[in-house]
């Protein structure tokens, strides 16, 4: 099945030791994720956070701090144990956020999917994890996460390789240096439907790396959205 292939295919990559060496050295946090955090700091101070896709720690200095509580989660086995050796106090599962299953509905007021996490599943699959994630939330809860634009000007498109899907969404091989990855790139209007199918109601934000609103001819290759429960 693709949902396999794909998630299989960048779950190596992800595991991968230089890959996870080079995770481990970023302490960086983007103007597009500092922006939307600061739209909400008040609403979920008091709640609990989870960060899908931690990777090797990169906003758990910064997430800790948003809520009352924090876990952060991963598929990477490598990825946890460079968290869990960084961070000692804070707790760290080795999960996949296909399957939230081990969370009660209404645990979390926040969660976030960072750095484009969402882009390296199936189509089928990130349906599943955005209806997961909807029901991990609390009413009034957030989610934020990025994803690749397809409407940007720095969209690969088919001179990047294979490509699975639609006008508005597609998969497609990306070569970077030394790993590769097979990511989702999808249109605002996708996003956003993507997001109504899985339940979401709320008010939906949307900007870019600057944490400036998306405009025409957009430079951004992805894009950093909030929404909320």
């Amino acid at each position: 099945m693709i949902e396999e292939r794909i998630a299989g295919f960048n779950q190596r990559t992800f595991r991968r030791a230089d890959v996870v060496c080079e995770y481990a050295t970023w302490h960086w946090i983007e103007a597009g994720e500092l922006s939307l955090l600061d739209r909400i700091k008040n609403e979920i101070r008091d709640g609990e956070v989870l960060d899908l896709g931690v990777g090797a720690g990169r906003l758990v200095p910064r997430l800790r701090q948003a809520g009352s509580g924090y876990i952060g989660m991963d598929y990477s086995p490598e990825m946890i144990e460079v968290c869990r050796n960084k961070f000692p106090d804070v707790i760290f599962l080795c999960g996949d956020a296909r399957d939230l299953g081990r969370f009660p509905g209404n645990s979390f007021r926040f969660v976030v999917f960072s750095f484009n996490g969402l882009d390296y599943m199936s189509h089928r699959d990130r349906q599943r994890v955005l209806g997961e994630v909807w029901r991990v939330l609390t009413t009034g809860g957030y989610l934020l996460f990025s994803s690749h634009n397809i409407e940007s000007i720095l969209y690969p498109g088919r001179s990047a390789g294979p490509r699975y899907g639609l006008e508005e969404y597609s998969i497609i091989r990306e070569d970077l240096r030394n790993s590769s990855y097979l990511c989702y790139y999808a249109s605002q209007r996708e996003v956003r439907r993507q997001l109504r199918a899985a339940g979401f109601e709320g008010e939906i934000t949307c900007c870019d790396r600057d944490g400036l609103e998306p405009g025409c001819g957009l430079r951004s290759g992805w894009l950093h959205y909030l929404v909320k429960k």
